[in-house]
């Protein structure tokens, strides 16, 4: 089935590919990029699996850029990467939007009032939170947010004064909740607005299951977001300890830990801060990379295992040799987004001297 936008859409790219030619390209890249073979493990699902989707609200038209127009917003009928009830979630808001009169924010102006609609949803446990960005806080948003009410398990005013094109900003509001919860295996992971959360939680069930499985001892998980890896990983551990910039997710990962029934320490600062002496690094940096900072202060740590997650195959490709004493003993694959060219890639590097 193809989306009514799709070739025109800047979201998906292969929607007119069988999954498994999708699948195969994607190994071919992994290869070309890391110069070995890197086995993809598909995803269950190709279509309606994504947990955050944010659509630009400009020149009174919400949706996505236009593929090769990145100016270009096409305005969205419908949209296949997220379940039918999350993307409605979207319509209604939308309309309601232009109803009572908000006016879209031109990004390339720097004029205008709502910036973004976003939805967070838990596909596994249907839980669903919308968000609406807007330019800066003058409160013309909130009739809007009494109709929203009804509509989501939370629904979240956000705000961002910054000119650049962004989807994020500070809580201004918050009705209901103010997070969502989904399962992941057997565990229950709560997430907020501004909180990591990898985009596809059933193929999320494999990527923590084969990190966990290669835990050594005390386990020191460097960007551990709501804790899902740290988690996962406690029952083969010796111990485990989280840490992450983003105080929101340190909050919930505390809770997650409490929720879950298990005994997990969680801080909240700058990563390298809180190298120390460990058997095992987990590191799910940002699509960036980790830098050469902080990957000196890892080698320097000298952990027996780092299992480092990269959604960007380039960047770990130009870090991996940055790790002196350490071999990629395996590299594996997660089509953690179909339908798109991304694919994750876990790295397990393995001490072979002091």
């Amino acid at each position: 089935m193809l989306c009514r936008h799709f070739g025109i859409c800047g979201g998906c790219a292969t929607q007119d590919l069988p999954y498994g030619e999708e699948v195969a390209r994607k190994e071919a890249a992994l290869a070309e990029a890391l110069g070995r073979h890197v086995l993809v493990v598909p995803s269950p699902r190709d279509l309606h699996y994504r947990t955050r989707m944010d659509y630009v609200f400009a020149w009174n038209k919400l949706g996505l850029r236009k593929r090769g127009d990145p100016r270009g917003v096409l305005d969205l009928e419908e949209c296949l990467l997220v379940s039918p009830e999350a993307f409605t979630l979207v319509l209604r808001a939308k309309e309601a939007a232009k109803r009572l009169g908000l006016k879209s924010y031109v990004y390339t102006a720097g004029v205008g009032y709502l910036r973004y609609i976003t939805v967070r949803e838990a596909p596994v446990s249907g839980e669903r939170m919308l968000i609406l960005l807007t330019n800066g806080t003058e409160p013309l948003v909130r009739p809007l947010l009494d109709e929203a009410e009804g509509w989501a398990d939370s629904v979240v005013w956000a705000s961002s004064g910054r000119r650049a094109d962004v989807s994020t900003g500070d809580v201004v509001e918050t009705r209901g909740r103010g997070w969502i919860e989904e399962r992941i295996g057997a565990l229950r992971l709560r997430f907020g607005p501004n909180s990591f959360f990898q985009a596809n939680p059933w193929q999320t069930e494999r990527l923590y299951a084969h990190v966990a499985e290669r835990v050594l001892g005390d386990v020191l998980d460097l960007f551990c977001g709501v804790g899902g890896f740290a988690l996962a990983a406690a029952p083969r551990a010796a111990s485990v300890t989280g840490v992450d910039v983003v105080e929101e997710a340190i909050g919930f990962a505390r809770a997650n830990a409490e929720l879950n029934g298990i005994a997990a320490r969680f801080e909240a600062g700058d990563a390298a801060g809180f190298l120390r002496a460990c058997d095992t690094v987990i590191l799910d940096p940002p699509r960036g990379g980790l830098g050469g900072r902080a990957i000196h202060a890892i080698v320097r740590a000298a952990p027996r295992r780092i299992l480092y997650v990269s959604c960007n195959p380039k960047a770990l490709a130009t870090e991996l040799p940055m790790f002196p004493g350490y071999e990629a003993t395996e590299l594996k694959g997660f089509d953690l987004f179909p339908r798109t060219p991304h694919v994750e890639v876990v790295a397990t590097l393995d001490r072979t001297s002091r």
